[in-house]
């Protein structure tokens, strides 16, 4: 499927949300978007999110801000956003690249790699970042939960 940032795909996984607890990883082959000659950068925009109806408390999500690849982990108090500024998305090539996100308790991670058309070689980026509170769990309401790719419906707060 191919996303523009104004659509979306409400998926339904089949894994509990006591699994996503302690470890959660998505995994997601990316292609950046169509350059617009008149921007500078790469236009923010949405690309998923996984947590609670509101977006006020736990959660987790990715994004394109300010030319850079985000994720953004919430854990119940405040925002951890980890931006991979080391590979602008406007410097990404036109094919897909491979991106994943992942969270070990309070610890974050951001993966891009970026496989080479010509040979086997492939460009691997990672960025790192912490909770600073107690809190380690992702303790999502089964009944709360949504996951959305490519957007966000109209009524999202």
């Amino acid at each position: 499927m191919m996303f523009d940032g104004h659509s979306a795909v409400d998926v339904h996984p089949k894994t509990s949300t006591d699994d996503l607890k302690a470890f959660t990883s998505l995994s997601l082959y990316m292609k950046p978007p169509s350059k617009q000659p008149e921007l500078a950068g790469t236009a923010d925009q949405f690309i998923l999110y996984l947590g609670s109806k509101n977006a006020k408390k736990e959660y987790m999500g990715l994004a394109i801000k300010n030319d850079n690849l985000v994720y953004i982990y919430n854990l119940g108090t405040k925002d951890v956003e980890i931006p991979l500024d080391s590979k602008p998305v406007s410097s990404w090539p036109a094919y897909f690249s491979i991106v994943k996100i992942e969270r070990v308790g309070k610890h974050g991670k951001v993966f891009l790699t970026v496989p080479s058309l010509s040979s086997t070689a492939e460009e691997k980026f990672i960025k790192k970042g912490e909770f600073a509170g107690d809190d380690s769990l992702l303790d999502l309401d089964p009944e709360d939960t949504v996951f959305y790719v490519g957007g966000v419906p109209s009524n999202f707060k």
